[in-house]
């Protein structure tokens, strides 16, 4: 531990000096989407799925046994817990699913009428799941992963507002390739349609998403430590991921099929 703290004193970050001493924080179980190789790049509607309490299942952890040693010393059982130096780094895992859903809400407030080529209107499919509690989040992981997946026509993925992936990277607030932008429809209604548009997401290890409206395999998983985006989760005592779906004018759009996956948040008890 003393050998960790003169590193950290030294201004490297946790999980680097936990790396250079030979302790690996293992943040999960594996180190990415099984089987990525398998996978190739892709409001009024608010279809909220079940609550945290019955559509997410939590199991905690303690990556103490593993990787991330416990105190070994009186001194270090005084020392307060912070994100930046965790004594005992704690994972709660929670199943995700977004169900299937189809259609548009055109011309109902807040949406605009439909319109050939223009996004028009959005519906949102929501998990939210409540944070543990007398915790303190420090980071998550989010992995989403389907081996046949479609939708029309633009899609996006939130989390707590902040859009991690947008399958159309043109219009105003849309992330950059490092930053998450924050989910503003109200800036996206006009937008011109663009099935050819690059893809963008925030800082995801992997981001593989097919093109609107082919069928195709997905793949998706971020880390987040610190920063607005966990600040927000704090304050609002939960984690709400998002997908939203955009249309233009046909009866088919808003439509994205079945998504599966993993939601890890990352822990101490101060």
């Amino acid at each position: 531990m003393r050998k960790e703290a003169l590193c950290l004193a030294m201004g490297a970050s946790l999980f680097a000096c936990r790396t250079t001493q030979g302790v690996s924080p293992k943040l999960s179980d594996s180190d990415g989407i099984e089987n990525p190789g398998e996978l190739n790049a892709p409001g009024e509607g608010e279809a909220s799925a079940q609550s945290s309490a019955s559509s997410a299942s939590s199991t905690p952890r303690s990556t103490s046994s593993g990787s991330v040693p416990r105190p070994t010393s009186a001194n270090e059982l005084q020392l307060k817990q912070t994100c930046d130096r965790p004594i005992q780094l704690l994972e709660h895992s929670y199943a995700l699913r977004f169900a299937a859903r189809s259609g548009c809400s055109f011309g109902i407030t807040p949406h605009h009428p439909a319109s050939p080529g223009i996004l028009s209107a959005y519906a949102t499919s929501t998990q939210d799941v409540s944070l543990p509690s007398n915790e303190q989040v420090c980071g998550f992981r989010l992995q989403l992963a389907a081996d046949r997946f479609r939708y029309t026509d633009v899609l996006q993925l939130n989390v707590q507002d902040y859009t991690l992936f947008t399958s159309q990277a043109t219009g105003p607030r849309n992330p950059s390739s490092a930053t998450p932008g924050l989910f503003d429809p109200s800036s996206l209604y006009g937008v011109a349609i663009d099935t050819e548009a690059t893809a963008s997401c925030a800082s995801a290890s992997t981001c593989r998403w097919p093109k609107a409206t082919q069928e195709g395999p997905l793949a998706f998983d971020q880390k987040q430590e610190g920063g607005p985006l966990i600040t927000a989760m704090i304050q609002q005592k939960s984690a709400r991921v998002q997908l939203a779906i955009w249309g233009d004018q046909d009866p088919g759009d808003c439509t994205h099929s079945e998504l599966t996956g993993t939601l890890t948040l990352y822990t101490i008890k101060p």
